[in-house]
């Protein structure tokens, strides 16, 4: 029996994982998400915890429903879920403790609902880029009986993310009393968040899964109408699917707190306040070790990176 196709997207956060997720799953019918983009099913698994979103009711009209949060296609709303699923069926994956039988029915049910329209079932957990390798391993094969599994994630310039998840930080009230940059160098003082190596999420990714079967996506490369064409031909060949054309995208060009506040991108509007450029450099100094590691495993550094 032919396998269903998993496209998991393992992040990283702050680098337009929401607008690659609208560019293959609304405006292409490539892949289908679900109930939700994240379900951190995989890293609750991995913990021993009950799923990420057992305190929220996934009839949460706030959270799942609102049209201002996500498009009509990927609501509840759905042709693909509602109607579709007993409230049984959804508390088994929602709020029964994890187990990879779960995860696995949970993706092949979603597949018999789009079969008909999409041609990828996906996870967009951003938690995924913090599963380790002996996890992966351990529920490595399973997966394939019934998956056959391709890897994306987005990378964003090192210092500009981190900069943005230290601007939503201060926003939701995380560090009272305390700037962005202030932050910023707070964070780059000691082990940087797990996010920052991505030359390590990527190694793994590769280890565990074949490097075949990962694709590393700049999301400035994606994003930048000079090389646009070219990333969405290695998409489409990567996916087998004809990619046209990229979402929106708050975070490109970058223009931190005055960028447009496009519908259903509220995730994006992070960034309050502007790095300097001499912050910019300083930040850049500090992370410089993982510029470098990103040069010495994809053998080049991205234009518009360090700048």
């Amino acid at each position: 029996m032919k396998k269903v196709k998993l496209l998991l997207n393992v992040g990283t956060n702050f680098s337009a994982t929401s607008p690659f997720h609208y560019t293959v799953s609304w405006d292409h019918k490539c892949v289908y998400t679900g109930h939700i983009k994240e379900n951190a099913y995989l890293h609750n698994l991995m913990l021993g915890d009950k799923p990420l979103r057992q305190d929220a009711n996934i009839a949460n009209p706030i959270i799942f429903k609102n049209p201002a949060i996500k498009p009509h296609e990927l609501r509840l709303e759905s042709e693909y879920i509602d109607g579709k699923w007993t409230k049984e069926e959804e508390s088994q994956f929602f709020q029964e403790t994890p187990s990879i039988d779960n995860y696995i029915s949970y993706y092949l049910k979603h597949w018999e609902n789009c079969k008909h329209d999409y041609e990828w079932v996906g996870d967009f957990s951003n938690q995924n880029a913090l599963l380790s390798i002996p996890f992966m391993f351990s529920i490595r094969d399973k997966l394939l009986e019934h998956f056959d599994i391709k890897i994306t994630m987005q990378f964003r310039d090192p210092v500009r993310r981190l900069f943005s998840v230290a601007n939503k930080w201060v926003k939701n009230g995380k560090y009272p009393n305390m700037t962005p940059i202030q932050v910023m160098y707070q964070w780059l003082s000691g082990a940087f968040e797990p996010n920052a190596y991505y030359s390590s999420i990527y190694r793994k990714y590769s280890q565990i899964w074949g490097a075949e079967n990962v694709r590393a996506i700049i999301m400035e490369e994606l994003w930048n109408p000079e090389t646009q064409k070219q990333e969405l031909a290695y998409l489409s060949d990567f996916l087998d699917y004809n990619f046209t054309k990229v979402h929106e995208n708050v975070y490109y060009p970058d223009m931190g707190s005055n960028s447009q506040k496009y519908e259903h991108l509220s995730d994006q509007w992070s960034d309050i306040v502007d790095i300097t450029d001499e912050q910019y450099k300083t930040c850049a100094k500090l992370m410089k070790s993982v510029y470098t590691e990103f040069q010495k495993t994809f053998g080049y550094l991205p234009d518009e990176w360090n700048k």
